[in-house]
């Protein structure tokens, strides 16, 4: 999701307790966040994005969740 993340907001080192809107994210991002999490096998709603604003929290909700692809 780091990957995901720093390629989306053009960054080269993303912390896993960084927070996502801190770092430039936004809802038009947001949508290819989840886009491109998709195309490497991670299901993320924008919803989710939206609640859980870190790597570490988004990874723990994910976990939680199960996969939903």
């Amino acid at each position: 999701m780091a990957d995901v993340w720093a390629e989306v907001l053009s960054l080269e080192l993303i912390g896993i307790d960084d927070n996502y809107f801190a770092l430039g994210g936004d809802s038009i991002r947001s949508i290819q966040v989840a886009a491109r999490a998709r195309e490497r096998g991670l299901a993320v709603s924008l919803q989710q994005l939206f609640q859980f604003q870190t790597i570490r929290q988004l990874a723990e909700q994910l976990r939680l969740a199960g996969p939903r692809l």
